[in-house]
């Protein structure tokens, strides 16, 4: 059957101002829940009239809500674009530190039978997340304040990444100074935006409240896991004594020449005992939240894209 529009054929785009165009910024993704939604509002719920049908001419437009993730396998080229969005400022060299303020950003996606431009965008949040057997994978939250559509084939020629995304097994995983085996993580970094609307349908300013950092995964349960937990106050009744001090973390993917470090400040394990899920290895598992430390930020990118 032919004049369907096929997921396949879909582009996307980045840029930091419009117009879009041939000097914006092509990025793979996998899916793309960004949208629009509008919306009806009417008084039938609550006004009464002798009848409980709504009637038509009752009707108005409410808020228009552009929100929504993309998730994409990002390589490392693409993940120099991604992450001043995500974290809020642009890069020193290859470091890419938080702010207390966000990048606004254009995103176009080709929907093939029309392009959206979603404009003046922002990072809510940014998921990592990884699995045995996977890419590393990522899902940017976002939110904006209106949308264009335009016709199909206004999508810009542009000429995407050939680098190679990476792989959970390429990574490696420093809690309290000791690396661990671990078969799944979700790390994410949520600006918590606060979305207004003053006098207008669109949303007229976006920023964020708050920054929190947290980390899950799960580690097999050995001697060397076990002191993780680091809580035999907490184990022993006295939870009200127990000092979660914290340490240091990081996660480090290394991707033939290009690596990406997530530096950790100080990172506070919430003491759990492990699971046991019956004939099979017993998993320990960890929920943590960064912290900043002295003048060291609760987390810190450092990204080497060049092969």
């Amino acid at each position: 059957m032919t004049g369907q529009s096929q997921g396949a054929l879909a582009q996307l785009c980045m840029d930091t101002a419009l117009p879009i165009d041939t000097s914006s910024l092509p990025l793979h993704f996998y899916k793309s829940t960004l949208s629009a939604k509008y919306e009806l509002i009417d008084d039938g719920s609550q006004s009464m009239r002798g009848e409980r049908s709504h009637i038509e001419e009752r009707v108005s437009t409410g808020l228009i809500d552009v929100s929504g993730s993309i998730f994409a396998y990002a390589s490392p080229d693409e993940l120099d674009n991604w992450l001043p969005f995500a974290l809020g400022t642009a890069a020193a060299g290859d470091v890419f530190a938080v702010a207390d303020v966000g990048l606004e950003r254009w995103f176009e996606i080709d929907n093939v039978t029309k392009v959206h431009t979603f404009n003046s965008c922002f990072c809510d949040q940014m998921i990592i997340s990884g699995q045995k057997g996977q890419p590393v994978s990522y899902e940017f939250r976002i939110i904006g304040t209106s949308v264009t559509e335009s016709a199909a084939g206004d999508f810009p020629a542009l000429t995407f990444s050939t680098q190679r995304f990476s792989a959970f097994h390429e990574g490696v995983l420093t809690m309290q100074s000791t690396s661990h085996l671990f078969d799944r993580f979700v790390l994410v970094i949520d600006n918590h935006l606060e979305r207004n609307y003053n006098s207008l349908p669109t949303a007229t300013d976006i920023v964020p409240r708050d920054r929190t950092v947290t980390l899950y995964t799960s580690t097999p349960y050995t001697s060397t896991e076990s002191g993780l937990l680091t809580t035999p106050a907490a184990l022993d009744g006295t939870w009200a004594t127990f000092d979660p001090a914290g340490a240091a973390a990081s996660l480090v993917f290394t991707n033939g020449a290009t690596s990406t470090s997530i530096a950790i400040g100080n990172l506070k394990i919430t003491p759990r005992t492990p699971e046991n899920a019956g004939k099979r290895q017993i998993r320990l598992p960890i929920k943590a939240k960064a912290y900043k430390t002295g003048s060291t930020d609760e987390i810190k990118i450092t990204h080497d894209a060049t092969p």
